[in-house]
């Protein structure tokens, strides 16, 4: 679908070395669905995502459109014809007025649009969401958020929230460690403590890892890191890598885990690709990950810790090989070789055979990209993470025998000076203290 595709057997893979990924041979897998011949129902298509809900604060709310025919029948396709969908989001009083930042729907490539909305402030009277095609309404739009919660800003904190303020302190990491790795952290677990009432929890987070086993006396001190390894007992939270994107959607980074969701498809160009340049440096600047993401196949390997890309790579079209690790992120457990990706040797040994073999079985290639990316798209939503986040910390804290306190050495971690984040209390009941 969508032009000529060059014979595979007459194009040299190319090989991108790109430190924890490899990107071989444009285009998309064969034997993709054809749009259905119905035209587009405003009135069938369906709305759905936690950005419909007020009581979810995220940094950036979110929510689905699934396109169906007027037949009843989902689009598994983006949908012809230059019609758009268009998503108009407001304070629904107009006596309150906030910034709210509404990019255009991403197309997701297999019938479904992703909406992403950052607000910069909080909405006592309610929120009001219009999504439109073609002049008309999408399924039950306008949707109105409000009723017993208010809508908030992602980073509002008042009095009922200082008391775990006052236990966000940055210790001593090391003076090879990079700050940002610590400060992601940090700011998630405030940002957590901003939307839930957090137990008191103090943890230790540093390198190297923790090799004690359960069964060792004394056993593994219980310390808590970024990547997971089968030699550690270290405590696994969501890579400084996902946390810094999630909290910076739309505002700080370039690409995140939703946003990455819009690079899908075919390649624009459906010209086989020549050999790579010969020149010196060609290959000290690798392509950007978009442009990675228009390649058939992607190779993740790792490094000294599980590759930070393969969460990206996943949420992609390509088939991942997955080289044999013994790292792992905190979503690991989930994917499964062979469903998900395909995995290859340590010494990648097998891999010229593993990309032979998914070119000659090219369907049954075609549905492990599909099912990695399904349970990726799934697993990588950010409530998911700040779940994540929340279930750590109520956990660690209720297996804690004394009280955190500020010790030697460590660092007041202060609020973030921001004006839109001054709570103005509206809801009936404040968190108690001892919460």
């Amino acid at each position: 679908q969508g032009g000529p595709r060059p014979d595979p057997h007459a194009v040299a893979p190319r090989l991108l070395l790109l430190g924890a990924a490899v990107s071989l041979q444009p285009a998309l897998f064969l034997g993709a669905a054809k749009p259905p011949p119905a035209p587009v129902s405003a009135e069938r298509s369906l709305v759905w995502g936690p950005g419909r809900r007020a009581e979810i604060t995220l940094p950036v709310k979110y929510f689905y459109i699934q396109v169906v025919s007027s037949a009843g029948h989902n689009f598994t396709r983006p949908p012809p014809g230059n019609t758009a969908f268009k998503v108009v989001i407001k304070p629904l009083s107009p006596k309150e007025r906030i910034q709210i930042h509404v990019p255009k729907p991403l197309d997701r490539n297999n019938g479904s649009f992703l909406v992403r909305y950052r607000m910069y402030g909080s909405l006592k009277e309610g929120l009001k969401i219009e999504v439109l095609y073609g002049g008309a309404h999408v399924a039950q739009s306008p949707y109105i958020l409000n009723g017993k919660f208010s809508v908030y800003y992602t980073s509002m904190h008042g009095p009922h929230q200082l008391h775990v303020q006052l236990l966000l302190r940055r210790g001593c990491m090391g003076e090879h460690t990079p700050v940002n790795h610590a400060v992601a952290t940090h700011d998630l677990a405030r940002s957590t403590s901003e939307k839930s009432a957090v137990l008191h929890v103090g943890f230790v987070g540093d390198w190297p890892v923790e090799h004690q086993k359960a069964n060792d006396t004394p056993g593994p001190i219980p310390i808590i890191s970024w990547c997971g390894s089968v030699d550690s007992a270290d405590i696994v939270l969501p890579t400084y890598e996902i946390t810094h994107s999630t909290l910076e959607t739309l505002r700080g980074v370039k690409n995140d885990l939703l946003s990455i969701q819009g690079n899908t498809g075919k390649s624009k160009s459906t010209n086989p690709r020549g050999p790579l340049p010969h020149t010196p440096n060609h290959h000290c600047l690798p392509p950007p990950l978009e442009a990675q993401l228009l390649y058939k196949y992607q190779v993740n390997i790792d490094g000294t810790v599980a590759a930070y890309r393969f969460p990206y790579l996943l949420l992609g079209d390509s088939l991942v090989l997955k080289q044999t690790s013994q790292y792992y992120e905190h979503f690991y457990i989930e994917m499964k070789p062979w469903r998900h990706y395909v995995l290859v040797k340590r010494n990648l040994d097998d891999l010229l055979e593993k990309i032979k073999w998914a070119k000659e079985n090219d369907e049954e290639a075609r549905k492990i990209a599909k099912e990695g990316q399904s349970a990726a798209r799934e697993l990588l939503q950010p409530h998911r993470l700040y779940c994540y986040y929340y279930k750590v910390f109520q956990k660690y804290a209720e297996r804690q025998d004394s009280k955190p306190e500020r010790r030697d050495g460590m660092e007041f971690v202060p609020q973030p000076n921001d004006r839109a984040s001054v709570c103005d209390c509206y809801r009936r009941k404040h968190l108690r203290e001892d919460l």
